[in-house]
């Protein structure tokens, strides 16, 4: 008789631990597709940031050039040594976008999709480094070629205004790559946490 009651009490716990992992295993499948949607939302954010920096790249690239030669009246080695720098500042921004995933990248392993936005950020860095690198000595060679025959206020006024931009968009696709990045941990830890389970 006593058996009986023992062996009726575990058939009875094991029915409710086959319930409670029914329901974890439940809750995961849930916990991973808001994961997953949230995540798809910040890509598609970050591929839209990126194609719109794109075309103001197109426009800076043509207007720049045109406004340093024509207006300001800079020489012409000026004004093509600025498209060039900027044609450098697109491919490097082309590259970026590259290793950015798209939507239909989306549903690739977890670990390739870590290592993509990880190199994203690395050509982010290396674009911002050249930028940087090379506008500086346009900087002073557009000071040197106009010295005081221009109201500097206008060029200050444009230089930090695409300065701006910029800074405003890098720290944007930062906190996105990197929102994607943390969604990622969460879940590679709701998978291992799976695999225990099971």
């Amino acid at each position: 008789m006593m058996d009986n009651i023992e062996s009726f009490e575990m058939e009875e716990m094991r029915q409710q631990l086959a319930l409670l992992k029914d329901k974890l295993g439940n809750h995961a499948i849930l916990n991973d597709a808001i994961i997953k949607r949230a995540m798809k939302k910040n890509l598609n954010k970050l591929n839209k940031r990126m194609r719109w920096l794109g075309v103001l790249l197109i426009f800076v690239m043509i207007d720049c050039p045109y406004t340093f030669y024509n207006i300001l009246h800079t020489s012409l080695a000026f004004a093509i040594c600025v498209f060039l720098v900027l044609l450098i500042i697109g491919v490097l921004h082309l590259f970026q976008m590259r290793v950015l995933p798209k939507g239909e990248d989306f549903y690739e392993d977890i670990s390739t999709l870590d290592a993509r936005i990880e190199r994203f950020l690395w050509w982010k860095k290396i674009r911002l480094i050249i930028g940087l690198g090379l506008c500086v000595p346009m900087l002073i060679w557009l000071f040197l070629e106009l010295r005081a025959e221009v109201n500097w206020l206008f060029i200050i006024a444009g230089a930090l205004l695409g300065f701006l931009i910029g800074l405003r968009q890098t720290t944007e696709m930062s906190r996105e790559a990197k929102s994607i990045r943390s969604d990622l941990a969460k879940l590679k830890r709701l998978k291992n946490n799976e695999e225990l389970n099971d």
